[in-house]
């Protein structure tokens, strides 16, 4: 079979990457189960963004506060296994967007991203 080319590019293969591009592709859901809330910010705080647990089943998040004024401390909430907000906790020296945290696996010091600062 011979095939036309142009210009060093064989046009079959293109025709078929034009057509996968041209055909809209069906993403369907998954049952995901029941879902219910585990736990509510306190007043004042918002847009949770690392999320952690501690060997007792404490959770722990830290925020990106954009809204917050830029000369405010990053806030590290937690809260029991139940959802119960136990405590928050202003991080000094840290600036208001935290993104991450964690346990390290070695000495268990918990650990916090500072997205402003870029530091940990």
């Amino acid at each position: 079979m011979r095939m036309i080319k142009s210009q060093g590019m064989p046009i079959l293969p293109m025709l078929i990457l034009l057509v996968l591009l041209a055909t809209p592709l069906a993403a369907r859901a998954w049952e995901r189960g029941k879902v219910e809330t585990f736990a509510t910010l306190p007043t004042g705080e918002a847009h949770p963004e690392g999320i952690t647990v501690d060997r007792e089943g404490n959770v722990y998040v830290v925020t990106v506060a954009v809204e917050k004024p830029r000369t405010s401390e990053g806030a590290l909430l937690v809260f029991d296994p139940q959802g119960k907000h136990l405590r928050t906790v202003s991080i000094k020296g840290s600036s208001r967007l935290l993104l991450d945290l964690g346990f390290h696996p070695r000495t268990g010091q918990l650990l916090v991203v500072d997205y402003l600062a870029r530091r940990s």
